[in-house]
């Protein structure tokens, strides 16, 4: 949840290690200590905009070696170790920063982060705290604040929180959607959908598994219609990863059929989502043992369902009852006593 740094675009950053690296390697018996570091801050930086971490970590490390006082380079080179899981590295070095700077909001911000990366939510919550209490209006902080509450499973300042951030920054999509987690977390699911309808009033272009999400709270509010109407617009998006249309497809289908009454419909759908590569067992299981399913008329899909399941591999064949054997195990020999004699 680190707020990214801004990024230029791959053929900038490209063009940009080339002709710093050109001025490196035929320059460098005319550039100060200060300068060289300061290009090989250049390039260690432009190879982090390129997720080329290590090279990135290779520069930068390079750079404070040359000018140790060279804050940003030291700054940048902590984010690299937080991304290759060098946390304790990228504390060393954050705590030196802080040491010269104690008020630095970033900097705490930056180990505030480091400590969820590790796992442990009180000390990132700690450091989260600190930062905003130096930048009460940092929407950033209060919304990676609010998702520390969340880990911490304390929805109550989570909302708290997110509400704060909706007043500051009213335009803010990803803190709707937070928050919509954080009312169904407590249990006020038709709080969530309001929340999560203003996400999609803001972003209008939203992804496939955001879509599902809310499809699954308008189920929970039985919305049913609204809900089919979701998956359908996922399943139609045909840029949106096959997993995810097989989901929507599958979600799609079950409601058709348990809650809307269009079984051939619903039918389809499914065959849809297997085709898609459907394989989860467990929806298959709970479609079936659904009682409004099992409980439908003589026409209904289920027997349908079982072959296209079984047909996929996704189904087990019904086999005896539990107490007969096998049809290949031999039942153990009559005993003496057993036998009748005449």
């Amino acid at each position: 949840m680190m707020r990214p740094a801004r990024r230029c675009p791959a053929r900038l950053a490209v063009a940009f290690v080339v002709v710093v690296s050109v001025s490196v390697s035929g320059c460098t018996t005319t550039l100060s200590r200060e300068e060289l570091a300061t290009e090989y801050y250049n390039i260690g930086s432009a190879y982090f905009e390129l997720d080329e971490l290590d090279r990135s970590a290779t520069y930068l490390a390079r750079a404070i070696e040359l000018s140790p006082e060279l804050a940003r380079a030291s700054y940048n080179l902590a984010r690299v170790y937080v991304l290759q899981q060098r946390h304790d590295d990228a504390l060393e070095l954050l705590d030196a920063l802080l040491s010269e700077d104690p008020d630095n909001v970033l900097v705490m911000e930056t180990i505030a982060y480091a400590h969820f990366e590790m796992g442990d939510v009180v000390a990132a919550a700690q450091w989260y705290e600190r930062a905003l209490d130096r930048s009460p209006s940092d929407v950033d902080l209060i919304e990676n604040l609010a998702v520390v509450a969340l880990e911490k499973e304390d929805y109550e300042r989570a909302a708290e929180l997110l509400g704060q951030a909706i007043e500051i920054a009213p335009m803010r999509a990803g803190v709707y959607r937070t928050l919509a987690e954080t009312q169904r977390e407590l249990g006020d699911t038709e709080s969530a959908v309001r929340a999560y309808e203003n996400y999609l009033d803001i972003n209008a272009e939203p992804e496939a598994r955001e879509l599902i999400e809310y499809s699954e709270l308008l189920e929970d509010v039985q919305f049913y219609a609204d809900a089919i109407a979701v998956l359908e617009r996922v399943a139609s998006m045909e840029e949106s990863p096959r997993e995810l249309q097989a989901r929507a497809q599958f979600a799609r289908g079950r409601l058709l059929i348990t809650k809307a009454e269009e079984a051939q419909s619903g039918v389809d759908a499914i065959r849809a989502a297997v085709s898609l590569g459907f394989t989860d067992s467990d929806g298959i299981r709970d479609l079936l043992d659904d009682p409004l399913f099992a409980e439908s008329s003589d026409d209904s899909p289920r027997a349908e369902l079982e072959g296209l399941f079984r047909d996929a591999g996704l189904l087990e064949e019904e086999g005896g009852r539990e107490d007969e054997p096998p049809a290949d195990e031999e039942l153990p020999a009559e005993s003496s006593a057993d036998s009748t004699s005449e």
